[in-house]
Protein backbone atom coordinates (compact mmCIF):
# COMPACT_ATOMS: atom_id res chain seq x y z
CA UNK A 1 0.00 0.00 0.00
CA UNK A 2 2.96 2.29 0.56
CA UNK A 3 3.82 2.06 -3.14
CA UNK A 4 0.21 2.83 -4.06
CA UNK A 5 0.00 5.90 -1.83
CA UNK A 6 3.28 7.32 -3.08
CA UNK A 7 2.30 6.72 -6.71
CA UNK A 8 -1.08 8.31 -6.04
CA UNK A 9 0.65 11.33 -4.49
CA UNK A 10 2.82 11.78 -7.60
CA UNK A 11 -0.20 11.36 -9.86
CA UNK A 12 -2.13 13.98 -7.90
CA UNK A 13 0.80 16.38 -8.27
CA UNK A 14 0.90 15.89 -12.04
CA UNK A 15 -2.87 16.18 -12.43
CA UNK A 16 -2.90 19.34 -10.29
CA UNK A 17 -0.46 20.99 -12.71
CA UNK A 18 -2.46 19.81 -15.72
CA UNK A 19 -5.84 20.93 -14.36
CA UNK A 20 -4.40 24.29 -13.31
CA UNK A 21 -3.06 24.82 -16.81
CA UNK A 22 -6.33 23.82 -18.46
CA UNK A 23 -8.39 26.08 -16.19
CA UNK A 24 -6.18 29.16 -16.40
CA UNK A 25 -5.26 29.16 -20.10
CA UNK A 26 -7.22 29.91 -23.22
CA UNK A 27 -6.08 27.87 -26.16
CA UNK A 28 -5.88 29.33 -29.67
CA UNK A 29 -5.37 26.33 -31.94
CA UNK A 30 -5.02 28.27 -35.17
CA UNK A 31 -2.20 27.84 -37.67
CA UNK A 32 0.72 30.25 -37.31
CA UNK A 33 2.26 31.27 -40.63
CA UNK A 34 5.82 31.20 -39.30
CA UNK A 35 8.05 28.37 -40.52
CA UNK A 36 10.59 28.60 -37.68
CA UNK A 37 7.88 28.46 -35.01
CA UNK A 38 6.11 25.56 -36.75
CA UNK A 39 9.32 23.52 -37.06
CA UNK A 40 10.16 24.20 -33.43
CA UNK A 41 6.63 23.21 -32.34
CA UNK A 42 6.79 20.00 -34.34
CA UNK A 43 10.17 18.91 -32.99
CA UNK A 44 9.42 19.87 -29.38
CA UNK A 45 6.14 17.93 -29.45
CA UNK A 46 7.88 14.93 -31.05
CA UNK A 47 10.77 14.98 -28.56
CA UNK A 48 8.35 15.06 -25.63
CA UNK A 49 6.35 12.25 -27.22
CA UNK A 50 9.46 10.09 -27.60
CA UNK A 51 10.39 10.87 -24.00
CA UNK A 52 6.91 9.75 -22.84
CA UNK A 53 6.71 6.49 -24.80
CA UNK A 54 8.53 4.26 -22.26
CA UNK A 55 6.39 5.55 -19.37
CA UNK A 56 3.13 5.09 -21.28
CA UNK A 57 4.26 1.61 -22.35
CA UNK A 58 5.03 0.72 -18.71
CA UNK A 59 1.56 1.85 -17.64
CA UNK A 60 -0.06 -0.22 -20.37
CA UNK A 61 2.07 -3.27 -19.50
CA UNK A 62 1.14 -2.89 -15.83
CA UNK A 63 -2.56 -2.80 -16.67
CA UNK A 64 -2.18 -5.81 -19.00
CA UNK A 65 -0.22 -7.80 -16.42
CA UNK A 66 -2.82 -7.06 -13.74
CA UNK A 67 -5.58 -8.27 -16.09
CA UNK A 68 -3.76 -11.38 -17.32
CA UNK A 69 -2.18 -12.53 -14.05
CA UNK A 70 -4.40 -11.32 -11.19
CA UNK A 71 -3.26 -14.22 -9.00
CA UNK A 72 0.22 -12.64 -8.87
CA UNK A 73 -1.12 -9.69 -6.85
CA UNK A 74 -2.67 -9.31 -3.43
CA UNK A 75 -4.68 -6.42 -4.85
CA UNK A 76 -4.94 -6.76 -8.66
CA UNK A 77 -7.30 -3.78 -8.91
CA UNK A 78 -4.70 -1.59 -7.19
CA UNK A 79 -2.02 -2.79 -9.59
CA UNK A 80 -4.28 -1.98 -12.54
CA UNK A 81 -5.03 1.44 -11.06
CA UNK A 82 -1.31 2.22 -10.73
CA UNK A 83 -0.79 1.52 -14.42
CA UNK A 84 -3.87 3.56 -15.30
CA UNK A 85 -2.69 6.55 -13.26
CA UNK A 86 0.70 6.49 -14.98
CA UNK A 87 -0.83 6.12 -18.44
CA UNK A 88 -3.43 8.86 -17.92
CA UNK A 89 -1.00 11.35 -16.38
CA UNK A 90 1.46 11.06 -19.27
CA UNK A 91 -1.18 11.19 -22.01
CA UNK A 92 -2.84 14.22 -20.37
CA UNK A 93 0.51 15.98 -20.18
CA UNK A 94 1.19 15.28 -23.85
CA UNK A 95 -2.21 16.64 -24.89
CA UNK A 96 -1.66 19.80 -22.81
CA UNK A 97 1.79 20.24 -24.34
CA UNK A 98 0.36 19.91 -27.83
CA UNK A 99 -2.38 22.46 -27.14
CA UNK A 100 0.03 24.81 -25.40
CA UNK A 101 2.64 24.56 -28.17
CA UNK A 102 0.19 26.02 -30.68
CA UNK A 103 -0.32 29.06 -28.45
CA UNK A 104 3.23 30.32 -28.84
CA UNK A 105 4.20 32.90 -31.41
CA UNK A 106 7.97 32.87 -30.80
CA UNK A 107 10.54 30.08 -30.92
CA UNK A 108 11.79 30.92 -27.43
CA UNK A 109 8.30 30.48 -25.99
CA UNK A 110 7.95 27.07 -27.63
CA UNK A 111 11.24 25.85 -26.15
CA UNK A 112 10.48 27.24 -22.67
CA UNK A 113 7.05 25.57 -22.58
CA UNK A 114 8.58 22.32 -23.84
CA UNK A 115 11.09 22.38 -20.97
CA UNK A 116 8.27 22.96 -18.50
CA UNK A 117 6.26 20.00 -19.80
CA UNK A 118 9.34 17.78 -19.92
CA UNK A 119 9.86 18.54 -16.23
CA UNK A 120 6.20 17.78 -15.51
CA UNK A 121 6.51 14.39 -17.22
CA UNK A 122 9.68 13.67 -15.22
CA UNK A 123 8.08 14.34 -11.80
CA UNK A 124 7.99 10.63 -10.82
CA UNK A 125 11.59 10.11 -11.95
CA UNK A 126 12.67 13.13 -9.91
CA UNK A 127 10.79 12.11 -6.76
CA UNK A 128 11.58 8.37 -6.64
CA UNK A 129 15.28 8.78 -5.73
CA UNK A 130 14.42 11.27 -2.99
CA UNK A 131 12.09 8.82 -1.24
CA UNK A 132 14.01 6.63 1.16
CA UNK A 133 13.03 2.96 1.35
CA UNK A 134 11.12 3.19 -1.93
CA UNK A 135 12.86 0.60 -4.04
CA UNK A 136 10.07 -0.54 -6.32
CA UNK A 137 12.11 -2.96 -8.41
CA UNK A 138 13.21 -4.86 -5.31
CA UNK A 139 9.56 -5.21 -4.24
CA UNK A 140 8.32 -6.32 -7.66
CA UNK A 141 11.19 -8.47 -8.87
CA UNK A 142 11.34 -10.00 -12.33
CA UNK A 143 7.93 -10.30 -13.99
CA UNK A 144 7.14 -12.45 -17.00
CA UNK A 145 3.79 -12.76 -18.73
CA UNK A 146 2.93 -16.45 -18.93
CA UNK A 147 -0.50 -16.29 -20.52
CA UNK A 148 -2.29 -13.85 -22.75
CA UNK A 149 -5.53 -12.07 -22.04
CA UNK A 150 -7.42 -14.10 -24.66
CA UNK A 151 -6.51 -17.35 -22.87
CA UNK A 152 -8.11 -15.97 -19.69
CA UNK A 153 -11.41 -15.13 -21.42
CA UNK A 154 -11.76 -18.50 -23.20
Amino acid sequence: MDIFYRALFMGVMQFTFIVTLLMNETFDLTYKNDTAVNFCQFFCVMILHWQCLPDVRNGIYMMKYALCCPEEFNQPMTAFLLGFIQFTAIISTEICNLMRAYQNKKVQDVVVKFAAFATLVAVPKLLHPSMETFDIQKCVGKLSLRKGRKAVQA
